[in-house]
């Protein structure tokens, strides 16, 4: 199969469970805070492959969808979860997406914050974050003042042009 990979799961609380997966350069510990707030639920943080204490994986030549799904079916269970709901944040929301897709039995329900990487066909980058995979630009970008300009530009690809413009200002305001 190829998926040979240690994962991490930090697991808080106790309860139905949910399963947490983060967006890139985060780490499992980031949910801690929102897993506090989660009463009757038992919170399994996942450490995305690369991420944290999982272990790292060469994704060349290999359909990501595919191993992600099977890595994270496996991961399903190894936790002896079925059918619950899923949170996921940028990274963790394309991954969660294809889980719902593509393993339903697994997923009852999805929470998708942020923009979820480019899960879905047709969907394309952001280009502010392709821009932070620039070696030396990255950190051009990442001085450049938040404004309400740069939040609606980081917002083009993860809408339609139509729904970008008669979104309210006050959503952009820093």
């Amino acid at each position: 199969s190829g998926v040979a990979t240690s994962i991490r799961v930090l697991s808080f609380g106790s309860g139905q469970p949910v399963l947490l997966l983060h967006a890139a350069s985060w780490f499992a510990a980031h949910w801690s805070e929102l897993c506090s707030y989660l009463k009757g639920y038992r919170c399994h943080c996942v450490d995305m492959p690369g991420h944290g204490l999982s272990g790292a994986v060469d994704y060349s030549g290999r359909d990501l969808r595919a191993y992600q799904v099977e890595l994270f079916s496996k991961v399903f269970r190894e936790l002896n979860l079925r059918d619950v709901p899923v949170v996921g944040n940028s990274l963790g929301g394309m991954t969660a997406l294809w889980l719902a897709l593509d393993a339903p039995e697994l997923v009852s329900r999805l929470v998708i914050l942020g923009v979820p990487a480019t899960a879905l066909p047709g969907a394309r980058p952001d280009l502010i974050l392709s821009l932070l995979s620039v070696p030396y630009l990255n950190r051009v970008v990442l001085a450049l003042p938040a404004t309400v300009l740069t939040s609606r530009i980081s917002m083009w690809n993860a809408l339609s042009a139509s729904a970008n413009t008669t979104l309210s200002p006050e959503l952009f305001q820093i």
